[in-house]
């Protein structure tokens, strides 16, 4: 299936282009490249992975059923919308530190004895 041609397209596109010239940058720039390394950026690109696994999860599941089961004839549809939104940032957040924290560490020592193995 393909992008819309308006806006998603356009958004699209400048989204590639600034992520070609962040790569470019860093391959030739050492001084954006120790600008990238400075502070909370490496964590944050440490959780980015995790959210993106998770979030089309939680939003597919757990946000169409919140919001099927929320909204009634008592409720508002924001209302609605807005708890299911929250709820899914929240468990989106919570089960990528899970599996950062958790679940990361043994499958990469797993993946350095298969590398180990293999590679012997």
């Amino acid at each position: 299936a393909s992008l819309p041609e308006t806006p998603y397209r356009t958004w699209w596109n400048y989204s590639w282009i600034a992520a070609m010239l962040l790569v470019f940058g860093i391959a030739v720039s050492p001084l954006l490249k120790r600008i990238l390394e400075f502070g909370f950026l490496p964590k944050l690109g440490r959780i980015c992975f995790p959210v993106y696994l998770f979030h089309r999860i939680w939003m597919a599941s757990f946000g169409a059923l919140a919001f099927s089961y929320g909204y009634s004839a008592h409720q508002v549809k924001d209302e609605a919308n807005i708890a299911a939104f929250a709820t899914c940032v929240v468990l989106t957040l919570v089960s990528s530190f899970i599996y950062i924290y958790l679940l990361e560490p043994p499958i990469n020592k797993l993946t350095d004895r298969i590398i180990k193995a293999v590679c012997k």
